[in-house]
């Protein structure tokens, strides 16, 4: 929940039949999709590229979690995770959704020169305290940020064991 999602990945320049070079524009802000099975695992936007002696392209895009990377200053009254992601979201003109509502309201607080990740997860651990239930926000992988608990993205699949995963 601390870190933005981040898809990096080369694109190498290529030619055609007759030796031409083909033309490649990537630029800072372009808009990034990538899929696999049909399914949209991520939506970002370009931070930095970088052309290497070989005519490599590095592409470093992030999603729309890299914008709580940022620093504000909010005087809270007590309110709820969910809450706080909603009223950052929405200064912050992001899409977002509250797929599982917390009702546990974390005590005001002054939060002066920290990250909006911070303000979020001061709550998030607050109601994980007091209350045992689990919430963190994610990006749906089509650009929308959403609040959901633990206990909706449960799983019966085993990692870890040197027949499921074993590198990446």
């Amino acid at each position: 929940m601390e870190s933005a999602g981040v898809l990096t990945f080369s694109i190498f320049k290529n030619t055609d039949r007759y030796g031409a070079r083909t033309a490649i524009k990537v630029s800072s802000g372009d808009q990034v999709t990538f899929d696999w099975n049909n399914k949209r695992i991520f939506k970002g936007w370009v931070f930095t590229r970088k052309r290497t002696e070989e005519d490599v392209y590095e592409i470093t895009a992030y999603d729309n979690l890299r914008y709580l990377k940022g620093v504000g200053t909010y005087v809270w009254s007590p309110k709820s995770s969910s809450e706080r992601f909603t009223t950052i979201c929405q200064d912050l003109g992001l899409p977002y959704r509250d797929d599982d509502f917390d009702t546990h309201r974390s005590p005001a607080e002054i939060t002066d020169g920290k990250t909006y990740f911070d303000m979020i997860k001061t709550t998030l651990d607050n109601t994980r305290q007091a209350t045992g239930k689990r919430f963190f926000i994610m990006d749906d992988g089509n650009g929308t940020l959403v609040h959901t608990s633990l206990d909706k993205h449960r799983t019966t699949l085993v990692f870890g064991d040197g027949a499921n995963v074993t590198g990446f």
